[in-house]
């Protein structure tokens, strides 16, 4: 009796468990053998679980608004080449990932490279007068596509410059720019646009000065460019960039020019043959022949039209004393011997940054005087 008891119990037991079993994949026990065994109980089952197979994932959408061209970013570098130059682009999206996007270049037509996120492509640019067109295309990884196109059309152009400051006649070398005197700038292009030169009368013009972009020396026609200088001693910095109309050729150039300083030589003056201009007396000893002479005094690069601009004021000493006279020339007279030193300098009405200084010694022979002060020429 308490024999059958305990067997009805256990097989009370086991009912959950199997029917727990038959429902749940997670209490799948798995066969035994490729066939269940002879010995199987009434009621058992072999349940095999396998996971669902993922959904493919749908093509995402473009979440740009209908008719909304993509905004790309185009780096281009240099941003206005010049014949020969080796032109690179580059491109970059904020919202699509182009380094998974099938890309592809074509340059005149035909294609240079192709591949998977290919975001840039380097090439020469052709000579003057030519072009290259250059094409971007790439499809989104999600769909869609994207498309560039670029022309490149080179030119030349370079800045010449003209200091409008004096320089004594005969002179040989170029006028410098000093502080605070004016230059002019002059942009020479060589555009050729269908097979034809383009007048530099015809285009267009861009001049920024230490990088900013100057409106009333910048339009058409305007190839030329004249600059004050400001009371620093430092170099100005001009960039001009001409542009063809009707055309997509364009150039660029700049040019840095330093600040000099104003100069005075001395130099002696005959009177028959005025300013002796081969050799100059100035940090010079020199002997006097005679009982008279006369000296000149000659700016250079000063912000003035003439020595004796109205402008320019000149003060002469000697032996350190002021011999009262004024002007670009002066004469003394000797008396006596000795060493004297002559000395004079330049002074700008309106421009405190033009000053010169020269200074000349005289040998008068024998030592029994200085020269004196005399009249001026």
């Amino acid at each position: 009796m308490r024999t059958a008891a305990l067997a009805a119990i256990a097989s009370l037991a086991a009912l959950p468990l199997i029917a727990l079993a038959a429902t749940n994949p997670l209490f799948d026990f798995g066969s035994y053998g490729e066939a269940q065994s002879s010995d199987t109980l009434p009621g058992e089952q072999t349940i095999d679980y396998a996971p669902a197979a993922e959904p493919a994932p749908a093509p995402r959408q473009s979440s740009l608004p209908l008719g909304v061209e993509e905004q790309v970013s185009v780096t281009m570098l240099p941003s206005v080449p010049s014949p020969g130059d080796t032109v690179r682009i580059r491109i970059d999206s904020y919202s699509t990932d182009l380094n998974k996007a099938a890309t592809l270049w074509l340059k005149d037509g035909v294609t240079v490279s192709e591949g998977t996120g290919i975001v840039s492509f380097s090439f020469v640019a052709p000579a003057a007068g030519e072009s290259t067109t250059v094409v971007f295309r790439a499809i989104k990884e999600g769909g869609g596509t994207i498309e560039r196109s670029f022309t490149v059309a080179p030119a030349d152009v370079d800045i010449l410059y003209e200091a409008l400051t004096y320089t004594p006649p005969l002179y040989r070398g170029k006028a410098l720019f000093t502080n605070s005197a004016a230059i002019k700038f002059v942009a020479m292009p060589n555009f050729v646009v269908a097979g034809a030169a383009v007048p530099p009368e015809s285009l267009v013009y861009t001049w920024r000065q230490n990088g900013r972009v100057v409106q009333s020396a910048s339009g058409y026609g305007r190839q030329s460019f004249v600059v004050r200088g400001a009371l620093v001693v430092n170099g100005i910095d001009i960039e001009v960039d001409v542009g063809a109309v009707r055309s997509s050729a364009k150039a660029r150039a700049r040019l840095s020019v330093d600040y000099a300083s104003p100069q005075m030589l001395l130099y002696r003056k005959d009177p028959l043959l005025g300013t002796l201009f081969e050799r100059s007396w100035s940090d010079q000893t020199s002997e006097l022949a005679g009982t008279e002479f006369s000296l000149a005094a000659v700016p250079y690069f000063v912000d003035a039209a003439a020595a004796s601009d109205p402008r320019l004021s000149y003060s002469w000493r000697v032996n350190g004393e002021a011999s009262g006279q004024a002007g670009p020339i002066a004469t003394f007279r000797k008396e006596g011997g000795g060493v004297a030193r002559v000395a004079t300098t330049l002074k700008h009405a309106g421009n405190f940054a033009q000053y010169a200084a020269s200074e000349a010694s005289v040998d008068l022979g024998p030592v029994e005087a200085v020269a004196v002060p005399g009249t001026a020429i």
